[in-house]
């Protein structure tokens, strides 16, 4: 309902569902009394469906039901050396790999979006090359205040695949009332 001024209250919460499981074994092993090691493993898995799903709907009305999957696995390892009552050094190296791939929700989602199913292929692109799933074009409507729009990620659909490593080693000491640390943190990162 508008007012005399032809402002509308239009608001859309959006909807999703998003599971998640994640699991971990982690082995512990003491070498001496001075001397420890660990490994641990990860996967996680995150599903969102729905509207709005991992920041990836600018459209203000539900357009556009996403499915988002977020696969993550992950190793580390942990050495522990107490060197002296007053000196412990400490080295890790792990290693993470992110799968992540935004697709429409389902087929008949993605049908209702595309301009050969909606009567828009007449429409012409610059590149169209560039849109593989035949995507209708992004739609502000000015002069209308709160009017939808219709509009896409920018960035659909998306595969991506992170691989992060890193590498740390912290050596502490205590000289009577000193705490010393020092350490090294590298962490090299990909993505494909």
């Amino acid at each position: 309902i508008g007012t005399p001024t032809r402002q509308y209250n239009y608001l859309y919460g959006g909807f999703i569902d998003n599971p998640r499981r994640v699991e971990v074994l982690r082995v512990d092993y003491l070498a001496t009394p001075t001397t420890s090691f660990y490994v641990r493993g990860i996967t996680s898995r995150e599903v969102s469906e729905g509207m709005n799903t991992a920041g990836s709907n600018p459209s203000n009305w539900p357009q556009l039901p996403l499915r988002y999957d977020l696969l993550g696995r992950g190793l580390v390892a942990n050495f522990t050396k107490v060197i002296s009552a007053r000196t412990v050094n400490e080295f890790t190296a792990g290693v993470n790999r992110g799968l992540q791939d935004r697709w429409p929700l389902n087929d008949t989602v993605l049908a209702a979006n595309q301009r050969s199913k909606t009567g828009l292929q007449s429409l012409g692109q610059f590149h169209p090359e560039i849109n593989s799933l035949d995507i209708v074009p992004q739609v502000t409507f000015g002069g209308v205040p709160n009017a939808l729009n219709l509009a896409t990620d920018a960035k659909f659909p998306f595969v991506g695949r992170n691989n992060i490593w890193n590498f740390t080693n912290n050596f502490s000491h205590v000289r009577g009332p000193h705490a010393l640390k020092a350490g090294i943190y590298f962490e090299p990162t990909s993505r494909n």
